[in-house]
């Protein structure tokens, strides 16, 4: 609806709320209401504080549920705590598909609050309880396990162990924003590597066949062995790491292409983790970030 702005007092502009807006929200003579500015640069007026939450989405009918469920998992990722989604419209169908997506993927972010126009998303995880390094043992545990069931041809699996390869590289990323540690760049690039490494062996399970999946599978595992143990700090690894990955390659001579490509860059990316591990050491990160 329009409304017309007009000079109030010596240096202000004034606009009259709708009367109808101010029914339906219980506010009397002497109510409060809260003005903001969105991410787009609109004037919000809520008759909650934006105090109350580290941040606040607002949505309209405009923007489609899976990318109001992306800007939210964005909220949670770089560590906002307290997150109010709100919509003047009462868009249930964006809520609940923003609520499974994060029951899905944001571990510890719990819906507090729901209603027609807002939802309410809090974090209940202690970071405290949580490190890097567990986190990377996390990750490579996860992807060992569908190396694992791949090697045996059990590809039912795969599927749940990605999903929870990326639940884990979106707390990752979270617990990297929030800490801001001295070695965040260091621990953000091997999240990265680790769970492309998880996407490229997902896509190899819905293939019909892998060829010599006898090898190939446990070989992919002793190369990330090696190069969890380079990042760590074993530099003498890096080599190793690499002459697997070329065994891999070897390995794949007369494969389907597409299964050649996703293994040899699963390969590929599980060596990065080591010759990044050495190029930190070296202070020279640059030529991987």
């Amino acid at each position: 609806m329009e409304r017309h702005v007009f000079k109030f007092g010596g240096g202000s502009w004034a606009l009259v709320i709708p009367k109808a807006w101010v029914e339906k929200n219980g506010i009397d003579k002497n109510g409060v209401v809260y003005m903001d500015e969105d991410e787009r640069g609109n004037l919000v007026v809520s008759t909650k504080g934006s105090a109350e939450f580290d941040a606040e989405l607002v949505i309209s009918s405009k923007i489609k549920p899976e990318t109001a469920a992306r800007w939210v998992g964005l909220y949670y990722r770089y560590g906002v705590k307290k997150l109010r989604v709100y919509s003047k419209e009462g868009l249930s169908r964006h809520f609940k598909l923003i609520q499974s997506t994060v029951e899905k993927l944001c571990p510890g972010f719990e819906v507090m609050g729901i209603s027609n126009t807002e939802l309410v998303l809090q974090s209940i995880a202690d970071t405290n309880e949580i490190s890097a390094e567990k986190l990377v043992n996390k990750l490579r545990s996860l992807i060992e396990s569908e190396l694992h069931e791949l090697s045996a041809g059990r590809v039912e699996d795969i599927g749940k162990l990605e999903e929870l390869v990326n639940r884990t590289f979106m707390l990752s990323i979270r617990y990297v924003n929030i800490t801001q540690g001295r070695d965040s760049i260091k621990y953000f690039k091997v999240y990265q590597l680790l769970e492309t490494v998880s996407d490229q062996l997902y896509a190899l399970s819905k293939l019909n066949k892998v060829s010599s999946s006898s090898k190939l599978f446990p070989a992919l595992e002793n190369g990330l062995d090696i190069s969890i143990k380079a990042f760590y700090g074993d530099m003498d690894a890096l080599a190793k790491a690499v002459e697997i990955k070329d065994s891999v390659v070897s390995m794949l001579k007369g494969a389907d292409a597409f299964e050649a490509y996703l293994a040899t860059e699963a390969a590929k990316n599980i060596v990065k983790i080591a010759e990044f591990a050495l190029s930190v050491k070296s202070n020279e990160t640059g030529a991987f970030l």
